[in-house]
């Protein structure tokens, strides 16, 4: 149970994001600066974010991808000491309805990472199966206890838009860093 509430109470807070040329440029900006976990993520040009208003956690950002891919990259405090009880803490979140069907060590703002791919059933009888890659470290910052970071797409199985959803990821995860004290 705490694994489906924390996944929901994530995903309610991650900040909306859209790469659809339709966003308005109010919120435009080519870096996201998150000073609470100690992170940055430069995006490209072309990708557009709002950030919500206090009080609503300061956790990450969220990047739709038309018409129903999302990409999200997130930070906060985890319970887990090691990158491999964090790679297990997230394969018990999505176990339920999610086949683990690779993991591959990999590397986040020049952090040792573990990405893991699943692929989920689809959740509703309309729905269709999707494919989720997540990336994960874990890092402490000074002054701060230990982060998980984490960097994530999901897409169905059959959409036109995985190829721009790895795209948005990719800049993601390309464009991490963190901040230095």
């Amino acid at each position: 149970m705490w694994c489906k509430v924390k996944f929901s109470f994530l995903f309610a807070v991650i900040i909306a994001v859209s790469v659809s040329p339709k966003t308005s440029t109010a919120g435009k900006r080519n870096e996201y600066r998150n000073v609470d976990y100690a992170y940055t993520v430069s995006l490209p040009a072309d990708l557009y974010y709002d950030v919500n208003k206090p009080p609503n956690p300061n956790h990450g950002f969220r990047i739709n991808v038309p018409p129903s891919a999302t990409v999200w990259v997130d930070a906060s405090y985890t319970e887990d000491s090691t990158l491999s009880q964090a790679v297990d803490s997230e394969r018990a979140a999505w176990g339920k309805n999610c086949t683990a069907i690779g993991t591959e060590a990999k590397e986040l703002g020049g952090t040792s990472a573990t990405q893991i791919t699943f692929k989920c059933a689809a959740e509703s009888e309309t729905g269709s199966p999707t494919m989720v890659t997540l990336l994960l470290a874990l890092a402490s910052p000074p002054d701060r206890g230990q982060i998980r970071y984490e960097i994530g797409m999901q897409y169905p199985l059959e959409a036109a838009s995985s190829l721009q959803t790895q795209q948005a990821f990719k800049a993601a995860q390309a464009g991490f860093h963190f901040m230095r004290p």
